[in-house]
């Protein structure tokens, strides 16, 4: 049959739940957090001797929380990097960016006071290994738990986790990933560099001598560099806001263009055309195509802000 990530990649991402419940404005981020916040000081408040909530013990500032928050992203990729080195075939890139969006998503409803973010990792990972239809089991978790001498009761606390996620999310499971769409657009890329020559400047950049908004032609070295570059900057990216305020292809082209640059090549005529060929920007007229490049420009700027 055809499985759930398979079903979403023929959906148009506007009519997804990813796109439809869970993008937001760095303002309804902010009050989801500082609403957590306040929950759980209440709750703590509560729990106490007293109903003053002034007795509660100093709090993690929202600032601290992200902080954290983004220090085991980090950690749910050296993991999988880890991991996947030994069985490439397992922890890739679906099951990790998966599993960094229900993190993202769960951490929006509750505070990372409430739920130790170790082992919510680890029922993320269990989670999106199933979503993405990829063979995880959890004596492969286990040992990661805090609870790894004993076996039986590391699993028994990631099921439990599990569930947590699923009633948090709502059952919505389904994850656009941005390494799907820098697929898509790496394939046009390589495309426009077939069409023509090989030849390459000094720096493996664009042609020497195209004229004035043709598309340009990458050499192998200009194309390594891109890749690389874009894909550093969608791992940056998934430990970060960036996939709650923009698409997947919007995370994945910003990535492009960072790479682009870090290569010394001017993709702008090949984004109009790349604009005109995917609708995205209607015509691809001059105020449009600039009113995109300005929009990557916000991604990139969100993702070095944290």
């Amino acid at each position: 049959g055809i499985g759930l990530p398979a079903i979403a990649r023929m959906m148009d991402y506007a009519e997804t739940s990813q796109a439809r419940h869970w993008s937001f404005t760095p303002a309804h981020i902010a009050k989801a957090r500082e609403n957590n916040r306040k929950r759980v000081v209440g709750k703590l408040g509560r729990a106490g001797p007293s109903d003053d909530c002034s007795d509660v013990p100093a709090m993690l500032e929202v600032d601290d929380e992200v902080l954290l928050q983004r220090c085991w992203h980090y950690k749910l990729q050296d993991m999988c990097r880890e991991e996947s080195s030994r069985t490439p075939d397992r922890f890739t890139h679906r099951v990790m960016t998966t599993a960094h969006a229900y993190m993202r998503r769960f951490f929006l409803r509750r505070s990372i006071v409430e739920d130790d973010p170790r082992e919510l990792l680890l029922a993320a990972v269990y989670l999106a290994a199933k979503v993405e239809e990829e063979r995880i089991e959890l004596a492969d978790l286990t040992r990661f738990s805090r609870l790894s001498s004993d076996r039986e009761a590391a699993e028994r606390l990631i099921l439990s986790n599990e569930e947590s996620i699923l009633a948090t999310l709502g059952y919505e499971l389904v994850v656009r990933a941005p390494h799907r769409a820098l697929s898509g657009i790496l394939v046009s890329l390589r495309a426009r560099r077939r069409a023509g020559d090989d030849t390459t400047g000094a720096a493996g950049g664009a042609v020497a001598g195209l004229s004035p908004g043709e598309e340009p032609i990458l050499g192998a070295e200009a194309m390594a560099t891109i890749e690389s570059k874009a894909r550093d900057f969608i791992g940056h990216a998934l430990c970060a806001d960036a996939p709650l305020l923009f698409s997947p292809q919007q995370l994945a082209m910003a990535g492009v263009m960072r790479g682009a640059a870090a290569a010394g090549i001017d993709l702008r005529p090949w984004l109009n055309g790349w604009l005109r060929r995917s609708g995205d920007a209607g015509t691809a007229d001059g105020d449009q195509a600039l009113r995109f490049e300005q929009l990557l420009a916000q991604v990139g700027a969100s993702v070095d802000a944290e």
